[in-house]
């Protein structure tokens, strides 16, 4: 007996041991978080689930990119969404993710037959992300999938999943048959998105929004304190299930699902009408001259959340040093104009001998060249956001 008690706590002992090999410290508690250092540390999330309303803990101690893991374990489909097992079984997770200030790069995904594609695939009671930048390799090809639920951070929310203080930068494509389809969420199922913003492009069939695919008619949805500056995309002309912020809410009552947020009305079409499908809240709709004027934002805590650049750039948060791309206005007074068209950005308003240079969402530089002339045209294989400099103008481009 003695023997067999002694083997017991040694397997438990190993056990542990493991555990805690997975990750740099903690013990997935909430006073004691598991710590998450590298790529493969955030992947073995996936492996430490937690139970409903009783959820694991990780905190990230620096910024991850997952790009050369992403390669190496899964090669050109891109990362698999956590809860999900290579059959394709989905499990829901029950986790809390806190950035603790530090982003998360190099993140792509190519798998258009995958239900519900995202970091996460399925979260549920208790579960919340927080303090976290999320941003999407466009050059690498976004992410790419999704036969029901696509999104970046969270493809579906069973139940409570709460975001606070979340960016996502980059683009997301579902296919032609996905439905709900968002940057933060395809489909949410209560749960509050609350001082987070996204930039970049969603593309989608129908319920598709620049944050949430669709809210749940049943659930207690909020989207608070956000803005999207994001192009919506419905892959069918003028769909009613299209929204800024919001692609669709059920019953089409939107009392308390938006509130005090707003999107980009200049980066849409008329295929996308007002901040939720079916065209609730138009009047959350702003310019863009409109989303980089501090007064804009309404009940919004720019003392210890989010910060701006008065007339130069959107909200970013405090911690973040400068704000992405996207978010970069005019550098004073241009005379610089782009028009992307047929994957080509015909740039005019340029001095014979100016330097001129192209970058993506990611910094990779796209044209490095001396303008000839008053006008230039530059070539690009991926759609998305780009950004033009030439001497000290800088303008924003999105095909």
């Amino acid at each position: 007996m003695k023997k067999i008690f002694t083997l017991l706590l040694v397997l438990i002992f190993a056990s542990n041991t493991l555990l805690k090999a997975q990750f740099s410290g903690g013990n997935g508690t909430e006073t004691t978080p598991y710590i998450i250092k590298t790529a493969e540390q955030l992947s073995a999330i996936r492996d430490n689930n937690g139970a409903s309303g009783s959820p694991k803990y990780f905190v990230l101690e620096n910024d991850i990119n997952l790009g050369d893991f992403t390669a190496s374990t899964w090669g050109a489909e891109g990362w698999l969404p956590i809860g999900v097992a290579e059959n394709g079984s989905i499990q829901t997770m029950y986790i809390v993710l806190d950035g603790a200030n530090h982003k998360i790069t190099g993140f792509r995904i190519n798998r258009p037959n995958l239900s519900q594609v995202a970091l996460f695939a399925q979260t549920s009671t208790g579960s919340a992300f927080k303090n976290l930048g999320l941003e999407i390799d466009n050059a690498a090809g976004g992410v790419q999938g999704g036969s029901t639920y696509c999104a970046a951070f969270v493809a579906k929310t069973n139940s409570a999943t709460n975001f606070d203080r979340c960016y996502v930068y980059g683009n997301v494509s579902a296919t032609q048959n996905a439905m709900a389809s968002g940057l933060f969420v395809g489909s949410q199922k209560n749960g509050t998105i609350s001082d987070c913003y996204a930039e970049g492009e969603i593309k989608g069939n129908m319920a598709v929004g620049g944050f949430v695919g669709t809210q749940n008619s049943n659930a207690n949805c909020l989207v608070k304190n956000c803005y999207s500056n994001v192009t919506v995309t419905p892959y069918i002309p003028m769909a009613t299930f299209a929204g800024g912020l919001v692609g669709d809410y059920d019953t089409r009552t939107y009392e308390g699902k938006v509130e005090d947020s707003y999107y980009n009305n200049e980066l849409n079409t008329a295929d996308v009408f007002a901040a939720v499908g079916y065209q609730g809240f138009p009047e959350a709709g702003r310019t863009e001259s409109d989303l980089r004027q501090q007064d804009t934002f309404e009940n919004w805590d720019f003392a210890s959340v989010w910060k701006i650049n008065e007339g130069e750039s959107m909200p970013y948060f405090r911690w973040q040093s400068a704000p992405l791309g996207t978010g970069l206005a005019k550098a004073g007074k241009t005379s610089l104009n782009v028009v992307a068209s047929n994957g080509v950005l015909k740039i005019s308003g340029l001095a014979a001998g100016q330097k001129l240079n192209v970058y993506n969402l990611n910094g990779l530089k796209i044209a490095d060249r001396i303008a000839s002339g008053s006008e230039e045209s530059v070539s690009v294989s991926q759609h998305g956001v780009y950004i033009v400099s030439a001497g000290n103008s800088q303008v924003k481009a999105i095909f």
